[in-house]
């Protein structure tokens, strides 16, 4: 049986969501601890007053990295949708998405906000039977990445409408939005490595069983 590892993009995509993920966990500890010394919880004679340039600086690197995620990743998806429509029959290769006018629609707003989730079902049903319904049921899990992403970018929006330096100095009040942006973020990130893995999987599979019955 031939052996067929997964692509260099599969691969950093992978990587680079898992960095994110971990810049987002410092980013939550981080307001976390601000936030406490700001409510009390912590207090000066305690000998634990926060470090700000952690807290700034946790917030920046996560803020730095949300574009370059989302590029490698809609790379990674339009490399995916390639890939699955050249193994699906001929029947839903019919039936599906361009791939290059499913990319403009992640991109483009308002297009982005419903695209890339019918997008990533269909690679999901795709991948999952070849032969099935490319428009069939997602698992539950898709909800929960999409909202998860759409509330992040809408929180996103309401953080930055302050400049930035003036939210992290004075506003304790958007901790709470700052905390709940990254907590969101972090849950879609988590569920979108899962589809990675997951769908790069059945990819390598669905190569080997072509390669192994052509």
């Amino acid at each position: 049986m031939p052996q067929i590892s997964k692509p260099a993009l599969t691969l950093w995509a992978i990587r680079l969501t898992v960095v994110y993920m971990a810049t987002l966990a410092l980013s939550i500890a981080a307001i976390g601890y601000e936030w406490a010394f700001a409510e009390g919880v912590i207090r000066p004679e305690d000998d634990l007053d926060p470090d700000s340039s952690f807290f700034y600086y946790s917030q920046w690197a996560g803020w730095l990295m949300v574009l370059p995620v989302y590029l490698l990743n809609v790379a990674w998806i339009h490399s995916a949708h390639v890939e699955a429509i050249s193994l699906a029959p001929e029947h839903n290769r019919q039936t599906l998405m361009k791939p290059l006018r499913s990319v403009a629609g992640m991109i483009i707003p308002p297009f982005s906000l419903f695209i890339p989730y019918l997008v990533m079902r269909q690679i999901w049903n795709l991948t999952l039977v070849p032969d099935g319904p490319v428009t069939g049921p997602a698992p539950r899990f898709f909800w929960l990445w999409w909202f998860s992403f759409v509330l992040a970018g809408v929180l996103a929006g309401v953080i930055w409408s302050n400049p930035f330096g003036t939210v992290i100095t004075d506003h304790t009040d958007v901790f709470r939005p700052l905390l709940v942006y990254h907590v969101f973020e972090l849950i879609a990130a988590g569920c979108f490595l899962h589809m990675i893995q997951a769908i790069s999987d059945r990819l390598v599979t669905l190569k080997v069983n072509a390669e192994t019955f052509s």
